[in-house]
């Protein structure tokens, strides 16, 4: 049994278990919510939703052993399969961030230290990919695609900035060295505080 038809069995449970339910409600509307059955029929009908309810908790158990089976069987390949999909799905994308980003910043250097600019610069790609003008859109539309996620997370644009400037020194502005330089001297003041506190 495929992961698609287990998928279908368990739909089928869930509508079985509906007309149960459905079923118990209509004749005891009917016959009245009574502690024993009134005559035959009610008994008869509290067989048959019994029977009803009986069904899909045996369908359940039936389609999990299935699932179960299928999954050791399979030792989780399909599973595994759609996870890697979807982690190669991931590291394209990366790629093709990094790929832009450090395009631009060899490009326009002066992006290196405007972060403001580099993200507007990037959407701009984004927008021409999207087949929209960025001349011509209004302010509302940029805004509904930012919130729709059309265009780079910008957090993902500036960690993208951040590790190809720690990694490839010709991509590194004025700005990039002037803050390793601030770093490198609250570190150093730290280090002589403990020193001090020893």
């Amino acid at each position: 049994m495929t992961y698609k038809k287990i998928e279908r069995e368990l739909d089928l449970t869930r509508i079985i278990a509906y007309i149960a339910v459905f079923f118990y409600i209509i004749y005891n509307l009917f016959y009245g919510w009574n502690p024993e059955p009134i005559n035959q029929i009610e008994e008869a009908f509290d067989s048959i939703a019994l029977v009803l309810f009986c069904i899909p908790v045996i369908l359940y158990f039936r389609a999990f052993f299935y699932f179960m089976k299928f999954y050791r069987i399979n030792n989780g390949i399909e599973f595994i399969e759609l996870s890697n999909l979807k982690y190669q799905k991931q590291m394209s994308k990366k790629q093709s961030i990094s790929q832009t980003i450090k395009s631009l910043l060899t490009a326009y250097p002066h992006l290196r230290d405007d972060d403001n600019e580099l993200v507007c610069s990037y959407w701009w790609i984004d927008l021409k990919k999207l087949n929209i003008d960025p001349k011509q859109i209004s302010g509302d539309h940029l805004l509904n695609l930012i919130s729709q996620k059309k265009l780079t997370n910008s957090s993902s644009i500036l960690r993208e900035r951040r590790f190809l400037q720690e990694n490839f020194k010709e991509l590194r502005g004025k700005k990039w060295l002037k803050n390793q330089g601030k770093e490198i001297k609250v570190a150093h003041d730290l280090v002589n505080r403990k020193k001090d506190l020893i």
